[in-house]
């Protein structure tokens, strides 16, 4: 069984393409509490997204899992629980952090000319070491994905997440929706 009283520490590592990305604001949300027997239970902050942890299992079901938080912190406007800076190891460090499981998420950054994308990273604590062992000092590499350049010229494909505040009545929703796109801070389309 897991200590879930006792204090965990984490340390999330934000490198892509050899390139450690300093200067990025981690935000991280306790989306659960965990019990001694290894039981997630959503936080309050958290309830109306209705996960299941135990029964996510595969990569795309953990996908939709952190798509669906993001969501719901931002229809909701949730402040995060800690947050940190990068340091020039491109390493963020949170202390004296309940048990539970975390959401840390970062948004695009760019290092110099290189652009990377990092996932938003679902994070137990405490986790589970090598050695079988629960580990309170927790550290993680976020996944990372370099993005191309993009030709000034060439037309990219947006995805757009409208949330509807108040959706008692999803009934009532508009079939369609019109959305105004900025570039640079000038309408574009």
């Amino acid at each position: 069984p897991i200590a879930p009283e006792k204090s965990c520490s984490l340390t999330v590592s934000y490198c892509c393409d050899q390139t450690a990305f300093s200067d990025l604001q981690v935000k991280l949300y306790r989306i659960a509490e965990v019990s001694a027997d290894l039981s997630y239970t959503l936080t309050r902050s958290f309830e109306a997204t209705g996960l299941v942890f135990h029964e996510i299992k595969t990569t795309g079901e953990w996908n939709v899992a952190c798509s669906t938080l993001e969501a719901h912190i931002l229809a909701n406007d949730l402040a995060p629980d800690a947050t940190a800076v990068t340091d020039r190891e491109g390493q963020a460090g949170f202390d004296a952090l309940k048990s539970g499981m975390y959401l840390a998420i970062v948004h695009q950054p760019a290092q110099d000319d290189l652009r990377c994308r990092f996932d938003p990273a679902l994070i137990p604590l405490p986790g589970l070491g090598q050695d079988g062992r629960w580990q309170y000092q927790v550290s993680v590499n976020a996944k990372g994905e370099v993005l191309p350049p993009v030709d000034p010229d060439e037309e990219v494909e947006l995805k757009i997440l409208k949330l509807w505040k108040g959706d008692e009545n999803p009934n009532n929703r508009p079939k369609n929706i019109e959305v105004e796109i900025f570039c640079e801070g000038t309408s574009y389309k």
